[in-house]
Formats: C-alpha cells, structure tokens, sequence
C-alpha cells in the first residue's frame, strides 16, 4: 500500500523544524545560561544538558532526514533496486506477450 505524498511532506516539515529548533539551541546555549541565582537553572537538566556540539550534529541529521522524506514526498524510492528484481516500466515494449 502506497502512502499519500503529503504525509512525507507533512513529516518533512515537523522533522526539519526540530532540526533547526536544535541548531538554535545549540547557538543561544551561552545567553540562555544566564539566569539569577536565586532561581533554579533548568538548562542542566533534559535536552539542554546536550553541549552544543551535539545539538548541531543531531540538528543536521534531522535536516538531512528531513530532506530524505521530501525527495520520498516526489517518488524517489531509496530501497529500489536493492531487495530483488525490479519492475519493469509499465509502458516497456521489449517485454514479450
């Protein structure tokens, strides 16, 4: 069964922008650290405990992902060719009757 090109468009859309929300976290990490010291800081604890680093290599991966489901979204079929015979085209006339 054949999915709708716009779910992967749709998931396209949530899987990049979490990447991108990771690269800004990673690039506002210094100013956000920056709190009083009467309350408690929150950015040692979750997904803010990642260094930088991490947040911009996940960020990227998520990118890259997100560019994956796009090229899926326009028919491209990244496991075709890999897990047995293809399919002759439907319109191909060097098949016999």
């Amino acid at each position: 069964m054949a999915l709708p090109a716009w779910i992967f468009f749709l998931v396209a859309v949530w899987v990049i922008a979490f990447g991108v929300f990771r690269i800004v976290v990673a690039v506002k990490r210094k100013r956000l650290m920056q709190t009083d010291p009467d309350r408690p800081n929150l950015m040692k604890r979750g997904l803010y405990a990642l260094s930088p680093r991490t947040h911009i290599l996940f960020g990227v991966v998520y990118i890259l992902l997100g560019c994956t489901l796009v090229a899926m979204g326009f028919g491209w079929q990244p496991t075709s060719g890999c897990l047995g015979k293809q399919a002759p085209p439907a319109g191909d006339s060097t098949r016999a009757p």
